[in-house]
C-alpha cells in the first residue's frame, strides 16, 4: 500500500508516494528540539518514491508559517548521488581484500 507525504523542497514542494513502512519510519523520527540549537542537524531518512523511483532524503523541520511542532517535511532529491554511492559500494565489494605483506628481513 502506498501513502503520500507532502514535502517542501529547496525550490518548491513535492508529493512523495511512499511505502507505509517509510511513512511509519518518518513519523517515528524524534521531535525537533525547541529552541533548535544553531549547529543542529535533524535526523533524516532515505526513502524511494514508489511511483517515480526517485530517492529522497527527508527530515522534519519547523516551517515558520504556523506549524511550530516540527511535523512539516523537508525533502532533498538525492537520486544521482545515491546511485553513485551504491556504485562505489558495489565496486568496493568486488575488490579483492588487501593482504598484509611482511617486510622484515
Amino acid at each position: 500500500m502506498a501513502s503520500t507525504l507532502n514535502a517542501v523542497t529547496r525550490d518548491s514542494g513535492v508529493t512523495l508516494h511512499l511505502s507505509d513502512d517509510d511513512v511509519r519510519d518518518f513519523h517515528a523520527l524524534p521531535p525537533l528540539p525547541r529552541p533548535e540549537p544553531e549547529d543542529f542537524e535533524p535526523p533524516s531518512l532515505i526513502v524511494t518514491d514508489i511511483v517515480t523511483g526517485r530517492v529522497w532524503d527527508i527530515c522534519r523541520f519547523i516551517d515558520g508559517l504556523g506549524c511550530q511542532c516540527g511535523c512539516a517535511v523537508y525533502a532533498e532529491d538525492i537520486t544521482e548521488s545515491w546511485e553513485a554511492f551504491l556504485a562505489e559500494e558495489e565496486a568496493a565489494a568486488r575488490q579483492p581484500p588487501l593482504t598484509s605483506v611482511s617486510t622484515t628481513c
